[in-house]
C-alpha cells in the first residue's frame, strides 16, 4: 500500500496515478478485511494523501474528486467481496457486533495508556542495579522509537529537498496510521507490531539526510546501530543455549507446540493439568473460562463447546456471556474450569463468572483452576 501510494504521489502531476491509487485503495480494503480499525486508519491516510499531495502541480477540483472515487472504489470492492461470504452465511449480525459495536467494550475495559510504558522506563532507569533491569530497559526501549521517528519525519518535512515534501507527507501519514494501531491497548506487544513501520519512516529520513552528514558521523551512527541490534541478537542466540545447558529446559513434546524450548518442570505441570482436564470433562461438554483457554484446549485435546477460545470480557460481544449462560442452563455445557489467575482483572467476564459460582456446583481446586459441574449431577 505504501509503494502504490508513493507511486501515486510521483505520478499525480502527470495524470498517470489511476492504477497506483486503485491498487492503494485495494490494499486499504485488505487492511480493513484483516482488522477493521487498521483498515479505516489506512483509508484515512490514503485520502489525506490525495488531499495534501499534488506532485507540485496544482490540480483542478475535478481531479481530486476522481482520485477520491478511485481510492474508495478499490477499498469498497475488496470490503464487499470479503463481506459476501459473511452475508450469505448469516453472520452479518455477529460481524457488526464483534467487529464494530464491541469496540466500545474493548476501549472501556482493555485500554492501556502509552505513558505506562514510559513510566516503567523511568522507574528502571532510576534503579539500574541488575542485569535483569538492563534487559527490561532494552525490551521497553521501543516506547521511545515513535518520538525519534516522528521527530525525524517532521524535521524532514520542515526542511524538504527538491520535490520531497509530498513524499515526506505520505510517509508521515502512513507511519502515523500504523502507529494508531497501538491504541487503545498501548502495551509492548501491540507496539511490537508497528516497529517495522516506524523503522521504515526512520530509514526514509536517513536516506534523505545521509548526503548532508559527514563520513565520521555516518560511521558513528552505523556503529551505534550495530552495537544496539548486536546486543539484542546476542541475547536471542545466547539465552536459549544457556537455558539448554542448565538442564532446566528441553524441547517441547506438547501437542501443537512440539520443538520449542520449554521449562522441564513447566511441561510436566502442563501435561498433568491437561490430563486432569480430560478426566474431569464429561462428554467433552467442558468450557474453560480462562485467558489461556485456547492453549489448554489444544494441549488437552478437548473441543470447545462454544465459539469463544479467548473468553475475555472484551471478546464476548453484547450477547456472548448470555449465550454461554444459556448453554450452561440447558446442560449443553456440563463442566466449567474457572481460572483464578487473570493477567488483567478488568478483562474478567464478571457476569459469567458470577453465574457459574451461583448456578453450578463447586467440586475442587487444582492447578489454579476451580472445577464446577452442572447442579444436581
Amino acid at each position: 500500500m505504501w509503494r502504490e501510494s508513493g507511486k501515486a504521489v510521483n505520478k499525480t502531476g502527470n495524470g498517470r496515478s489511476t492504477g497506483a491509487l486503485a491498487a492503494a485503495g485495494l490494499a486499504a480494503g485488505l487492511c480493513f478485511a484483516s482488522k477493521q480499525n487498521i483498515g479505516i486508519y489506512a483509508l484515512a491516510a490514503l485520502l489525506l494523501m490525495v488531499i495534501f499531495n499534488t506532485g507540485g502541480i496544482p490540480l483542478k477540483r475535478k481531479g481530486k474528486i476522481v482520485d477520491f472515487l478511485i481510492v474508495l472504489s478499490g477499498f469498497l470492492l475488496v470490503s464487499v467481496l470479503v463481506f459476501l461470504p459473511v452475508l450469505f452465511s448469516g453472520g452479518t449480525e455477529k460481524l457488526i457486533d464483534y467487529g464494530f459495536i464491541n469496540k466500545g467494550t474493548y476501549i472501556r475495559l482493555g485500554g492501556m495508556s502509552y505513558l505506562d510504558g514510559l513510566n516503567q522506563i523511568v522507574v528502571l532507569l532510576g534503579n539500574v542495579g541488575s542485569l535483569d533491569n538492563l534487559k527490561k530497559i532494552y525490551l521497553l526501549a521501543p516506547f521511545l522509537l515513535p518520538f525519534l521517528t516522528f521527530g525525524a519525519l517532521l524535521a524532514a518535512w520542515v526542511r524538504p529537498g527538491p520535490d520531497k515534501r509530498n513524499l515526506t507527507i505520505t510517509v508521515l501519514l502512513f507511519v502515523g496510521a500504523a502507529f494508531l494501531g497501538v491504541f487503545p491497548r498501548a502495551d509492548r506487544t501491540h507496539l511490537t507490531y508497528v516497529i517495522p513501520e516506524l523503522l521504515i519512516g526512520l530509514t526514509y529520513v536517513w536516506y534523505r539526510t545521509k548526503p548532508h552528514i559527514t563520513t565520521r558521523r555516518i560511521r558513528l551512527i552505523k556503529a551505534g546501530l550495530v552495537l544496539w541490534f548486536g546486543i539484542g541478537l546476542g541475547f536471542m542466540f545466547i539465552n536459549p543455549l544457556v537455558k539448554v545447558s542448565t538442564g532446566d529446559y528441553q524441547l517441547s513434546t506438547l501437542p501443537h507446540f512440539r520443538g520449542v524450548l520449554i521449562n522441564t518442570d513447566k511441561q510436566k505441570e502442563i501435561n498433568s493439568f491437561a490430563k486432569s482436564l480430560t478426566e474431569e470433562a464429561l462428554n467433552e461438554r467442558a468450557f474453560i473460562l480462562s485467558p489461556h483457554a485456547g492453549f489448554y484446549y489444544l494441549v488437552s485435546g478437548l473441543k470447545n463447546p462454544t465459539s469463544f477460545d479467548y473468553p475475555l470480557a472484551t471478546a464476548f460481544g453484547r450477547n456472548g456471556e448470555a449465550e454461554v449462560m444459556a448453554a450452561i442452563s440447558q446442560r449443553e455445557i456440563h463442566t466449567v474450569f474457572l481460572d483464578s489467575q487473570w493477567f488483567s482483572p478488568t478483562l474478567r467476564p464478571v457476569v459469567l463468572e458470577r453465574y457459574v459460582r451461583e448456578h453450578m456446583e463447586r467440586r475442587r481446586d487444582f492447578g489454579g483452576f476451580t472445577l464446577y459441574i452442572a447442579s444436581g449431577d
